[in-house]
């Protein structure tokens, strides 16, 4: 801001006591009521809903103390006026200014003095403005010194560059900035912000100007403008509360405005919540609720009358997954294609920066809690939109739980080829994800158009758009493109839920007003704070152009408030809508409409009765949800579930040094000095020989393949394993039903079992039909392939090597099976799950699986031929070739085992289970009965007997997440449906299930009772040990390895709930819950065996291609590190350690799921070698190697279920080694935990209690630390 260079500090000081209502010094609160430019169109300042209008009042001096009182009254330069009679006046017009308080409407503002204002080159509120132009000419002479401060003040030049000043003005800042009326929120400046928001490109030091106290150099003023070109941005005005008396915000003005002009810049833009002399264009912020509750709970936000949290949740609930095709973060390399596109996009506009690439690659490259931005990557890698917001949180004051809101402020959004309301659902979506409770934006440019259709609330206060210096003509908001980083503050303005007809998305105007009464005379809504809504029409209020008898559901009285005489109010009740719609006299020229809220709209719109046209029947249909709003979650309308998948990039090859780094880094924490030198050896010698070469071949495998990966994994992890399948590939667990609606009972098998597979069968249809919604990680989507996988799927045995049988089709690929197999006591049926084109009911069901179980009760058990599932693979595969020579029907049946869309299996166990115990479920679910489960299957439903569920799946198909999705998706409808079918009960005449009976002879009897044999003993008495991929011996032979022996009761299940804390706590403590669950996985292995133990946990790579895993280690040198610092009472350091061993788990695991892993890699190399007969190299066979876990030799096989309700479990990958799945809610984590009881080592027990343990010790760590 400029200022006349000529005034003396004196005639300065005299402009302060006489200016009452200005910008900045505006009553009391400065730094509220002016907010500055900053960055390209970046208003720094921070404003609440209502800001305190405090002043204090100052004690009268007496005699020649000099009291701040007479230090101010010195300004006065009137010997006629006694002394004491200034300082009274000076009070009453300090006290009066605060009891105005500033104009927020140009009304009030007609009636403010702005004195200080009327010195400077600024249009005056009265004036017409019709051309373009500075208001002063540029000046040749530019003071040189500065201007005088109040005594004891002496000016600073802030170095941003220091540590220690960033600290300062944060504190100024946040302890002075802004304030709302109950002190119950601050902004909350962090350092990297400031850095990004007053250091863009072109930043000069001298421009952080700032006012220290002389006595103790604190900082109590500051003022931070960036450069922009031709033009300067103010940033923050901020004055010490304690300071505001002072009035030397003029003062602080008038010396930016000096340092500017010393660089040839006389003009400024600018921003105020308050109106000033003049404003040259008008907006209001916009607020989006993405986290209701908690806006709910910290009183941020309120529920009002007839509306509960849920139904909040609901409305405001948004998809799981983003919309737009090739949606990605914005990456360095994209910033010349930013640019273009944001300068040719801003043309349209009036009002608006000019970025060069430099300026785009610091506002809009993606910051870590700064700024996000997200392009839209068409063909060719052409970018065709963008969108962009930026973080500023906000203390939470005084609550006991909540200490911070994450705002978004939606900053550039460019759109040349996706729709921008697609585009800013998406930006909500990600902010959702990335965990902002509110999304914040201006009604300018082209954001009316999607505002309120996004259930956006309209904030309480205008923004006005301030140039100084220049004139031009008043703008529309619609053509100012400045975006602010903005620190304005409104409340989020959650729409009145008294209302909730009005709430609905466009239901409001589009629904009501314009379905209903066709009327294209609404001209404005207006929504009072007396929570009714007020919608004014002009005089053709109500034409409807149909006949209307509309019926309704929990309507309340309508009320029509109409003008007589344009003067006089006179209400009219109406007892029902018919007759509101057809009024017996026609209404006067303007009407008000008061509308109560209709109970039973939301979310249940498809039971009200309607008596209207099929084209006003299509309307409501398109506004209304006709599903409950937990549907989004896992459907979509707008997406294909297979869409993106010829578009995903291919998996990559990471750079062969970066992956032996990474290995070396591995082996650290178990090898000595010794040990880790000859490995470095090993792994130097291979690098420069035999693996450079190899890893060529392997990049021009991939140059060939979009994954050069998945055959591979298939064969050497799932189809060449000849140990068996069902124990020791399979991964089972329990189905969570039973902790809302359905705890175990006896007598309720198969009505449950009924309903979840009718739910199962829903599933499958959303997948069939594609309209299962995309996942995705953030912004990207995931590859969905695996789930086709899950229906209709089936290993075949082999020889030497099995296969993958998949038989499932989408309805745009063609015909798919459709038909169950149920097994219960050894026998197998089957029948269609479509009849006449419906899927069946849950009583048709019913009915289906009653006959069964009937049968199978009343008969003798059958032959019990899928316990050859659990044989030895090439022993499975020659029993299998016997069956099918013995009889051609045998392989019919076999088909149509493998073709079935899945297994159901009526189990006749009842484990006791809990939601705070599994135990004895999972065991049931990986060990149970044999002649009830098709261990090949893609998925088994096992059905308990006492009505609880379990599964058990193949896991060469697809991985745990398939299933926990499919799992988590039936729950929710369960828990929706409270467990019963509320839908008809009458079931269709459909065919009987046909009984699939095997034909056995003696050899194949034999088989089948030496498999059942085995299977116990595998479990009960005899083991196989499991080897994922390949063992590699001194020679260099590579075989597939295992043994026998005699272990009593071997398999040993631990399954418990954590409920003393979960996600909630630790995401308090700036963790991620699956970093803190793994330290503490590390931790209580090295408190209970005295050493580190090699970890392995599942890194998904679903980002490309037919993507699966990739191996994560978690056993760090700073975990181990770090677990040696937890045991030693001695070591102080054990929260740093922690941090340390938090950030290098975060790294690894985000380079594993982008493909930059290293066990895959050395897969990868190590398969080139077997199948070009060349020598194993020396670094597999290097001790090392294994002990580090390669080569399938993790002691801790673990992975992370999810945040949802299902849970799962294996086996140990090794002898001596512990299987751990876990699962993390909001209160509380479920470990499964399974451990060889024969091995003298292990304890799933004891381990299980030793994780509890970790888990309070590093909560208590991180709590205390911040004490």
């Amino acid at each position: 801001m400029m200022a006349e260079d000529s005034e003396s500090a004196a005639s300065q000081q005299s402009l302060e006591l006489d200016d009452q209502d200005t910008c900045g010094i505006d009553g009391d609160n400065e730094e509220e009521n002016e907010h500055m430019q900053g960055s390209p169109g970046g208003d720094l300042g921070a404003k609440k809903k209502k800001k305190k209008q405090k002043r204090k009042k100052e004690k009268p001096s007496s005699g020649g103390t000099k009291s701040d009182s007479a230090s101010d009254s010195q300004e006065i330069k009137n010997p006629a006026i006694p002394m004491q009679k200034l300082q009274d006046i000076q009070r009453a017009m300090e006290l009066l200014s605060a009891c105005q308080g500033p104009a927020k409407s140009i009304d009030e503002a007609t009636k403010h003095k702005y004195q200080f204002w009327d010195t400077q080159p600024v249009p005056k509120l009265n004036e017409v403005v019709t051309t373009h132009g500075p208001i002063e000419p540029d000046k040749e002479n530019i003071r040189q010194e500065p201007y005088s401060l109040p005594q004891g003040f002496m000016w600073d030049t802030l170095d941003l560059s220091s540590a220690e000043v960033l600290k300062e003005l944060y504190t100024l800042l946040n302890e002075n900035y802004v304030e709302d009326d109950d002190n119950m929120f601050r902004f909350d400046y962090s350092p990297n912000f400031l850095k990004w928001a007053l250091r863009p490109p072109g930043w000069l030091p001298q421009w952080h100007c700032g006012v220290r106290v002389s006595s103790n150099k604190k900082l109590e003023l500051c003022l931070s403008p960036p450069s922009v070109k031709k033009m300067v941005e103010i940033n923050f005005l901020c004055v010490h509360k304690k300071l505001r008396s002072k009035r030397v915000a003029p003062v602080l003005i008038r010396e930016i405005t000096r340092r500017v002009n010393l660089e040839g810049i006389f003009q400024a833009v600018y921003t105020a919540g308050v109106v000033l002399p003049k404003p040259v264009s008008t907006c209001r912020y916009w607020h989006r609720s993405l986290n209701p509750r908690k806006l709910v709970e910290v009183k941020f936000s309120h529920l009002s009358r007839n509306m509960t949290l849920q139904r909040t949740m609901k409305l405001y609930r948004l998809p799981d997954a983003t919309k737009t095709a090739g949606l990605r973060a914005m990456e360095k390399k994209d910033v010349k294609q930013v640019q273009q596109l944001l300068e040719k996009y801003l043309q349209q506009f009036h009002l608006g920066p000019v970025m060069d690439e430099e300026e785009v690659l610091h506002w809009f490259l993606p910051q870590e809690n700064i700024i996000d931005t997200y392009v839209v990557e068409g063909p060719g890698g052409v970018l065709t939109d963008f969108t962009s917001f930026y973080t500023l949180p906000s203390t939470v004051m005084h609550h006991p739980i909540h200490k911070s809101l994450k705002a978004a402020y939606s900053f550039y959004n460019v759109h040349t080829g996706t729709p921008l309301m697609d585009l800013i659902n998406d930006a909500l979506i990600l902010a959702k994800l990335k965990g902002f409770d509110v999304f914040n934006a201006l009604d300018l440019m082209e954001n009316k158009t999607f505002l309120e259709k996004l259930k956006f609330g309209i904030g309480d206060g205008n923004l006005q758009y301030y140039l100084y210096n220049w004139k031009c003509p008043p703008m529309d908001p619609e053509k100012s493109n400045l975006k602010l980083i903005k620190w304005d503050w409104w409340w989020i303005l959650l729409i009145s839920w008294s209302y909730e007809l009005f709430q609905q998305e466009q239901f409001r105007r589009d629904l009501l007003f314009k379905s209903i009464f066709q009327s294209t005379s609404v001209s404005q809504l207006i929504l009072n704070w007396s929570w009714e809504t007020k919608v004014f029409f002009r005089e053709s209020l109500i034409t409807p152009p149909f006949d209307v008898n509309c019926t309704v559901a929990g309507t309340a009285r309508v009320t029509v408030h109409h003008k007589v005489l344009m003067c006089n109010w006179k209400a009219v009740q109406y007892p029902d809508i018919y007759t509101f719609l057809h009024p017996k006299k026609n209404k006067s020229s303007c009407l008000t409409l008061h509308v109560t809220c209709l109970r039973c709209l939301h979310f249940n719109w498809k039971h009200t009765i309607f008596s209207l046209t099929e084209e006003i029947f299509t309307v409501y249909r398109q506004v209304i949800p006709w599903e409950n709003m937990d549907n989004q979650v896992f459907e979509s309308a707008a997406a294909r579930t297979f869409q993106y998948q010829s578009s995903l990039p291919p998996l990559p090859v990471p750079a062969l040094e970066e992956s032996l780094q990474k290995y070396l880094d591995a082996v650290k924490p178990f090898t000595n000095e010794e040990e880790f030198r000859r490995t470095s050896a090993i792994v130097q010698v291979f690098a420069e020989g035999l693996g450079k070469e190899l890893h060529q071949k392997l990049l021009r495998r991939a140059r060939n393949l979009k994954n050069w990966l998945e055959e591979w994994w298939l064969d050497s992890a799932y189809l060449e394993v000849r140990i068996p399948s069902q124990l020791n590939v399979n991964f089972g667990g329990p189905a969570p039903y039973l902790e809302h609606c359905w705890p175990a009972k006896d007598g309720t098998q198969l009505e449950r079992t009924s309903m979840v597979v009718w739910h199962t069968l829903q599933y499958w249809d959303l997948i069939r039909t594609e309209r299962l919604a995309v996942h995705k990680a953030g912004r990207l989507p995931l590859d969905m392939n695996q789930f086709r996988m899950l229906y209709c799927t089936c290993k075949v045995p082999g020889i030497t090597k099995d296969t993958i049988q998949n038989y499932f089709k989408t309805e745009s690929e063609g015909t798919c099976p459709s038909h169950l197999v149920v097994m219960c006591r050894g026998r197998v049926f089957t029948f269609e799950a479509v009849f006449e084109g419906c899927i069946l009911s849950p009583p048709e069901i019913l009915r289906q699986i009653t006959y069964i179980r009937e049968r199978c009760t009343s008969q003798p058990d059958g032959a019990g031929v899928s316990a050859l599932t659990t044989e030895e693979r090439t022993c499975w595969a020659k029993a299998r070739e016997h069956l099918i020579e013995l009889d051609p029907n045998n392989r019919a049946i076999l088909e149509a085992i493998q073709s079935s869309l899945f297994i159901v299996s009526l189990d006749e166990a009842r484990p006791f289970s809990t939601p705070e115990n599994y135990t004895e479920m999972i065991l049931q679910a990986l060990t149970g009965d044999p002649t009830a489960r098709w261990g090949d299957k893609s998925y088994n439903i096992i059905c308990f007997a006492d009505g609880t569920f379990g599964s058990n799946c193949d896991h060469a198909p697809y991985d745990a997440m398939v299933l926990v999705s499919m799992c988590y998706y039936i729950d929710q409808k369960l828990k929706a449906s409270e467990g019963r079918w509320k839908g008809s009960v009458a079931a269709r005449e459909i065919p009987p299930p046909e009984e699939l009976v095997f034909t056995v002879d003696q050899k194949a009897q034999a088989d089948i009772a030496l498999a059942k044999q085995r299977y116990r003993e595998s479990y009960w008495g005899r083991r196989e040990l499991r080897c994922m991929w390949w063992v590699v011996d001194r020679d260099g032979r590579s075989f597939f390895f295992s043994r026998t022996e005699d272990f009593a009761q071997d398999v040993q299940v631990v399954s418990y709930a954590f409920t003393s804390f979960g996600k909630a706590a630790i995401k308090r403590k700036k963790l991620h819950p699956d970093t803190f669950v793994q330290l503490a996985l590390q931790l209580a292995y090295y408190r209970l065996h005295g050493k580190p133990g090699s970890c392995y946990e599942t890194a998904t790579t679903r980002r490309f291609y037919h993507g699966r895993t990739e191996t994560m280690r978690p056993c760090t040198l700073e975990a181990l590190e770090w677990c040696k610092a937890m045991l030693d009472p001695s070591t102080e350091t054990k929260r740093k350690c922690l941090l340390i061993a938090v950030a290098k788990h975060n790294k690894l695991m985000n380079e594993a799921q982008n493909g930059k892993g290293f066990d895959r890699h050395l897969l990868g190399l190590y398969l080139i070698a077997k199948g070009e007969g060349l020598p194993v190299p020396e670094l597999y066979q290097d001790p090392a190697y294994s002990k580090s876990g390669g080569g399938g030799n993790f002691v801790l096989s673990t992975s992370l279920v999810g945040y949802t309700t299902v849970l799962g479990a294996v086996v140990p990958m090794v002898h001596h080694g512990y299987g751990l799945f876990y699962r993390i809610r909001d209160d509380s984590i479920v470990v499964s935990c399974t451990a060889w009881k024969s091995c003298p080592e292990t304890d799933a027990e004891k381990l299980y209690q030793n994780i509890t343990t970790s888990f309070q010790e590093m909560l208590q760590l991180m709590t205390l630390s911040q004490l």
